[in-house]
């Protein structure tokens, strides 16, 4: 399986061609609902624990001669395992669990054996590229609302859900208004991706109503909401994952999780 005709966005989300034509029902509405047990925040652990390649079904069909192992619960199969590598940045050069002259692409083609399409998107989505996750709340607020290219928006706006920023009440990205009736975030980025194509929300109508339902604004439109759901489901990283984008200051406070250990 090639991730280019899985995810339909690559590295720093290159389009591919021979999607252009692809339908918007293509988008697939799975959003991975998977929760990260506390334990996996400990990197010490996620070693410990993470099986990214299900090597217990891989015994089992040698030991039955062939036979399918039972597929693995969670937290033990290898969703969980990708997403929770994905949610604290494994997924770049340099992160635990993998080798680390693998960049990021290179590691994405390893889940992409062992997930399905509609899951990898998920990890992918998750695995926001470090360049984002280097950058300032404030800063990704400008990249969202004026960024020239609709996957800076894009990638800035899924890493400012995932950190919790957007779920600030005096945070403007989430005002919803006539003008903005799926509210200022997912705009911005459809905009760009609007112009990117020629077509102007404002003076074109016809072209919007096109473009609005197309494969890849209902792709845009999916990813964001692949954030929203893995937000809500486990909140932000914890803090020394995205200390850079947010500092704790007015309007944060400093939470404790408390991980029993191993008996």
């Amino acid at each position: 399986m090639h991730l280019a005709q899985t995810t339909n966005i690559g590295k720093y989300g290159t389009r591919d061609a021979h999607d252009v034509d692809r339908d918007a029902h293509d988008v697939p509405s799975f959003t991975g609902n998977v929760q990260v047990p506390f334990y996996f925040y400990d990197e010490r652990a996620l070693i410990r624990h993470l099986d990214l390649f299900d090597s217990d079904a891989h015994l089992w069909r040698e030991a039955t001669g062939g036979q399918e192992a039972p597929k693995p619960q969670r937290p033990n199969d290898p969703l969980t395992a990708w997403v929770a590598l994905a949610y604290l940045g494994g997924l770049e050069a340099g992160g635990p669990v993998l080798p680390e002259e693998l960049d990021r692409e290179e590691r994405l083609e390893l889940a992409a054996r062992v997930l399905s399409p509609e899951e990898l998107l998920v990890v992918e989505t998750i695995a926001v590229p470090s360049h984002f996750r280097q950058q300032q709340a404030a800063s990704l607020e400008e990249l969202v609302l004026y960024g020239r290219n609709y996957k800076d928006r894009l990638w800035s706006a899924c890493w400012l859900i995932l950190t919790g920023w957007t779920a600030r009440s005096d945070c403007a990205l989430r005002e919803v208004t006539d003008e903005h009736p799926v509210g200022r975030l997912e705009h911005a980025v459809l905009d760009a991706y609007a112009l990117s194509t020629g077509i102007d929300r404002k003076s074109d109508l016809f072209g919007w109503k096109r473009i609005s339902a197309d494969y890849e604004s209902n792709l845009i439109l999916h990813r964001l909401a692949i954030c929203e759901m893995h937000y809500r489901l486990n909140g932000p990283p914890p803090y020394e994952h995205m200390k850079e984008t947010v500092s704790i200051g007015k309007g944060w406070r400093p939470v404790v999780r408390l991980v029993p250990t191993d008996s």
